[in-house]
């Protein structure tokens, strides 16, 4: 099973998208790329019940309408071959090949897989940005406990029912220096979700329990940052 759905080995996933990509080389130290995908993912492999005679076609829980990624390098103007500074000597070795380059990547939440016991209301779980919150996620009426010996009719996943959205932003520090024709020390330092950010987990979707509609996990890690120290000859 999946997700306490049950699968099938006959199912499909239907996928579309458009995808556009621009590459640009604003100077000889600048280029950015950047690429948007727009895109639905549809899934017919889980049962809705162990009795039904097939699966059911639903909302990809790997669904991400919208998918937005930046990346840029740009090497600082200063030292040999370069613009600015020492072009040799000690002075171009402390100041020349200094690289600069980060990575944003902004995509839409995921479908949130629903309880195994829940009745759907007819009330959108949507809250509107300004109202959603760790405390409250989603709006708790759009969903009830599932009766007793009563077949389930929800499906396992819902477009308007989403995890918090992926904003991260990586970032890289770069010197090479060389010595002589061939070898080269390169200094690097990594830094992982830059800026910090928070990615909340999922919250609970079990209306019976004491936490339902809530979050109390978080779904990235925070700021990570690695040095290196490369030497090649």
């Amino acid at each position: 099973g999946v997700n306490n759905s049950w699968s099938t080995r006959g199912g499909a996933t239907w996928y579309n998208g458009l995808q556009a990509t621009v590459t640009m080389r604003l100077s000889y130290e600048l280029s950015m790329i950047s690429t948007s995908t727009c895109s639905k993912t549809i899934d017919r492999y889980r049962y809705i019940n162990p009795s039904d005679s097939g699966p059911s076609r639903m909302i990809s829980e790997y669904d991400a309408p919208q998918r937005f990624t930046l990346g840029g390098t740009y090497e600082l103007p200063f030292g040999p071959e370069r613009r600015f500074g020492w072009k040799n000597g000690i002075g171009g070795k402390l100041i020349g090949g200094w690289h600069f380059s980060a990575n944003g990547v902004f995509q839409s939440g995921l479908p949130i897989t629903l309880s195994s016991g829940v009745v759907m209301t007819g009330v959108s779980p949507t809250l509107s940005p300004d109202k959603r919150g760790v405390n409250d996620w989603f709006n708790k009426a759009a969903f009830v406990p599932l009766p007793s010996f009563t077949l389930r009719t929800a499906p396992w996943t819902l477009a308007s029912l989403r995890a918090d959205a992926t904003e991260n932003w990586d970032a890289t520090f770069m010197k090479d220096t060389k010595f002589g024709d061939r070898a080269n020390l390169r200094f690097q330092l990594d830094a992982f979700n830059t800026l910090n950010r928070a990615q909340f987990g999922a919250p609970n979707v079990n209306p019976t329990n004491s936490a339902y509609g809530t979050i109390t996990s978080q779904a990235n890690t925070p700021r990570t940052v690695q040095l290196g120290l490369k030497l090649t000859f």
